[in-house]
């Protein structure tokens, strides 16, 4: 019973001991990003590697190259009619005006984009109800791209 009369022993701890700094925990998702990317590079070639063992198993079936060629035949009379149609003023005038309404929606996304952005920050609603009434998710996406260096 004495023991459990005496002072237990003060162990004084710093900070650095038992929180992770900023820095290890950058460091510790930098590695762990490396890692899946390494993984990513490592399936990408097993992919590569099987997607060609199965064109191959294609190209070495007769009937299979048989059919292949027929398809392309086909094919060559199909771009040909619609090189003819798309000739036409009629469809021409069609792309023109499907084009730029493509840019225009493409545009009208970015400045979406730009708002929604604004609108989490501010509210920090990561929902929002349009016109009819339909509850949307508003997504945040990141994606890795190669930065491009000047040569």
């Amino acid at each position: 019973m004495d023991d459990q009369n005496q002072n237990p022993e003060v162990v004084e701890v710093t900070p650095t001991e038992t929180e992770t700094t900023a820095s290890d925990t950058m460091l510790q998702t930098d590695a762990i990003i490396k890692r899946y990317l390494r993984q990513m590079k490592e399936l990408n070639a097993k992919i590569k590697e099987k997607s060609a063992m199965f064109k191959d198993s294609f190209l070495n079936d007769a009937e299979y190259h048989t059919v292949d060629e027929e398809i392309k035949q086909v094919q060559k009379k199909l771009k040909a009619a619609k090189e003819r149609v798309t000739n036409l003023q009629v469809s021409r005038q069609a792309q023109v005006e499907i084009k730029e309404l493509k840019e225009e929606l493409k545009s009208a996304r970015e400045i979406l984009s730009t708002y929604l952005q604004k609108y989490v920050t501010e509210t920090g609603l990561t929902t929002i109800e349009d016109d009819d009434g339909d509850v949307l998710k508003i997504v945040t996406r990141y994606n890795l791209e190669k930065e491009k260096t000047e040569k």
